[in-house]
């Protein structure tokens, strides 16, 4: 993920469905058998932090229209990230000193739609209201966010060693952000770079923005905000091209996945042509982790996902 010269291509997938595998063992996978030692996966871990706001947003009572709101958030998130840690804390790091791969934080495991309060159509226009009319009580929201997500992410810095930390930011369609640029760059982009030098101060430099849809006309102001990583899933592989991504960014943009998951639903002839298309020029011009664009799901064929790791190791070498 910094363009150096690896020994050989990371061999990486997301986390496969408890009903993928299912459906896999009844076509032929060992009942049992660990799936990252079956397909010769690399192993990484996320730290097991509760700060993603998005799992515990039903706690919170919203909206948020007042001081008084924002001291009410202040006070739950406070009292969230001292829940943050499990409680075997101690003995993961011990754990993570005497280890042989990557670990990784979320650092900002929600986006600004879940700080909003936005659940559904009514909440969502309730948020844009807010951005447009009252800005200012946006921006305590969000700062609110960083303090949070900062001080929560400090302590695993401090007593870990993080090779990587990930952003998550659920706000396009297939045919663009949800809001615009413009409010991106407002409220979103100043929090980003707090995360972002707090994190380059720890040593962590890799910094990995995972979304979906189609974020193009938001990377810009995503790379210069300290993002060096882009990993794009659920999302329509024409609108996010990575080789034209790769154009335009150069090694200031390191890639993972690319590959159309849908191709794996179709026959070998397609999806080695998928694979011989896609991934050898990004692995020439380095900074790139070859997968799917999404989960696994329960309508690949085992046989399918089989040969889609054959022909990626053939190519990787």
């Amino acid at each position: 993920m910094r363009f150096e010269n690896p020994d050989r291509t990371p061999r990486f997938e997301q986390y496969i469905r408890e009903d993928t595998i299912r459906r896999w063992r009844k076509e032929g996978l060992p009942l049992g058998v660990d799936i990252e030692e079956y397909f010769h996966l690399d192993h990484r871990e996320v730290l097991p932090l509760k700060l993603s706001f998005h799992e515990m947003r039903g706690e919170f009572d919203y909206p948020i229209e007042d001081s008084d709101d924002l001291a009410r958030l202040r006070e739950f998130l406070e009292n969230a990230r001292k829940r943050a840690y499990p409680r075997n804390w101690r003995k993961l790091t011990e754990k993570y000193r005497n280890r042989d791969y990557p670990v990784g934080v979320g650092a900002w495991e929600s986006g600004i739609l879940q700080f909003l309060g936005v659940n559904d159509s009514p909440s969502f226009e309730r948020a844009c209201l807010l951005m447009c009319d009252r800005p200012k009580l946006v921006h305590a929201i969000m700062d609110t966010a960083a303090d949070y997500l900062m001080l929560g992410i400090e302590r695993a810095l401090r007593e870990a060693e993080i090779d990587f930390a990930y952003f998550t930011e659920p706000i396009a369609g297939s045919n663009g952000p949800v809001i615009s640029p413009r409010m991106f760059r407002e409220f979103v982009i100043p929090r980003y770079q707090r995360i972002a030098k707090l994190l380059r101060e720890r040593g962590v430099d890799i910094i990995i923005m995972r979304s979906f849809g189609n974020i193009n006309v938001l990377l810009p102001d995503m790379v210069e905000a300290g993002v060096t990583g882009l990993w794009m899933t659920d999302t329509i592989p024409s609108n996010m091209d990575y080789q034209a991504i790769r154009s335009e960014y150069g090694q200031r943009l390191a890639l993972i996945g690319g590959i159309d998951s849908n191709v794996l639903t179709r026959d070998e002839k397609a999806i080695r042509k998928e694979i011989y298309e896609r991934v050898p020029p990004l692995l020439e011009s380095g900074g790139y982790i070859p997968t799917i664009d999404n989960r696994a799901r329960s309508h690949i064929p085992f046989k399918n996902f089989v040969y889609y790791r054959k022909v990626l190791e053939e190519v990787c070498g």
